[in-house]
């Protein structure tokens, strides 16, 4: 079944994109830590790539939440369609780790 038209635009499409990236997480107290990272790639779209920072805090052993800042940038187009998803996000990002060993 195909998304439905309004006025020539579609609001689906599917691609694939290669992408590396790398973490660094820094500890500051036994129950805090940093993490900065970062990702890139590209394939089907032009290019991809993220930059975060958060800081985290151990709740238990195994359960650590996070709070940072994520800034994500998308840029893929189709030519054979007109598809076209050009797209720069950033804001609050939270998280959770849970860690089973």
């Amino acid at each position: 079944m195909n998304p439905s038209f309004v006025n020539g635009v579609s609001g689906s499409q599917n691609w694939v994109d290669g992408i590396g990236g790398a973490r660094i997480e820094m500890p500051v107290s036994p129950k805090a830590s940093i993490t900065i990272g970062g990702d890139a790639g590209g394939g089907g779209s032009s290019l991809d790539y993220q930059v975060f920072g958060a800081l985290g805090f151990k709740i238990t052993k195994n359960i650590a939440l996070q709070g940072g800042w994520r800034y994500l940038d998308v840029d893929y187009g189709n030519n054979n369609s007109g598809f076209l998803y050009d797209v720069t996000v950033s804001g609050v990002a939270f998280g959770a780790t849970f860690n089973f060993r």
